[in-house]
């Protein structure tokens, strides 16, 4: 028998409900949209004819449990839900409005205050 439940998944400050879990040194990461960072500071649409080679910005909604080592130690994951994240396009597998990477994938945390800066506002 299978049971139909929502997996919960560890975000070490508060408990999310997905439909998945998320295994290992996985990271589940929602997109801070990318033309809310292409504007200028009149808000007019700045066009990014290099946006393959630039990093994505998204937030991280949850954590696997961390790495397993050969001996059998669990490593833990350097970020942790709220972080701000950039990673390039392709880094993630979609899914709904989300993102699973490896916690490799991940080429930075970012201040939150320059995420403000550079969309004038929240990272919401």
């Amino acid at each position: 028998m299978v049971k139909k439940a929502s997996a919960a998944c560890d975000t070490k400050e508060k408990k999310a409900v997905f439909p998945f879990r998320l295994l290992g040194y996985n990271i589940l990461v929602e997109e801070i949209k990318q033309e809310d960072l292409e504007r200028s500071e009149g808000g007019i649409l700045i066009p990014d004819v290099e946006s393959a080679r630039k990093p994505i910005f998204g937030t991280v909604v949850a954590v696997g449990t961390g790495r397993l080592t050969q001996n059998g130690q669990r490593v833990d994951m350097e970020t942790s839900v709220g972080d701000v994240v950039a990673y390039f396009r392709g880094s993630g597998n979609p899914m709904g409005k989300y993102y699973i990477m490896p916690e490799s994938a991940v080429l930075a945390i970012v201040h939150p205050d320059f995420i403000a800066e550079m969309t004038g506002g929240d990272t919401e």
